[in-house]
């Protein structure tokens, strides 16, 4: 199963998004966010914002993706209410340092914000979170890590299942630190 395809409401998605946030400390409370606000996606609000009308229907079965959700700590989460998010990330972080920082630990393209990039928004995402994920094949010899998507990782053995017959690839995601390329 495609972790990346959980949605807000179901009961995994906060272990999925808890393994995209590897570095937060968990002893803190957090909040599931969504980073466009759930509640201007409606099709008067939407039409307001200026989303075409043959978009709107589109735009409202998408809130919910994970690729729209961020763990927030809950004091933040509470101040930010239902801000739109360009509003919100322009008045919250305020240095360069602090939003490359911020886009870096969320996963977030660095792009216009606004409702008309929406969708952008959450193809761009999906292809960061994609990162964080490893292509994982069940061989006769073990279980493989492709480095299809994971840049710089050779194959790797780290299971050996030798007299079983192969099984088909699975998605598996682990938590790997640091930048991709």
């Amino acid at each position: 199963e495609n972790l990346l395809e959980h949605q807000y409401g179901k009961g995994e998605t906060l272990t999925v998004l808890m393994l995209l946030y590897p570095s937060l400390d968990f002893n803190n409370k957090f909040h599931i966010d969504h980073m466009y606000p759930k509640s201007v996606f409606t099709k008067k609000s939407l039409i307001k914002k200026g989303v075409a009308e043959d978009k709107v229907q589109t735009y409202i079965d998408h809130v919910n993706d994970l690729s729209n959700l961020q763990l927030l700590a809950a004091i933040p989460n509470i101040e930010k209410q239902n801000q739109d998010f360009a509003d919100w990330f322009a008045n919250t972080y305020k240095t360069d340092s602090d939003k490359i920082q911020y886009r870096t630990i969320h996963y977030i393209p660095d792009m216009e914000y606004s409702y008309a990039n929406f969708e952008l928004f959450l193809s761009e995402r999906i292809l960061r979170l994609n990162w964080n994920q490893c292509f994982c094949n069940f061989t006769g010899e073990g279980l493989m890590l492709s480095p299809v998507l994971c840049r710089g990782f050779e194959p790797l053995t780290i299971l050996s299942l030798k007299g079983r017959p192969p099984r088909p690839p699975i998605l598996l995601t682990i938590g790997i630190g640091g930048k991709s390329e």
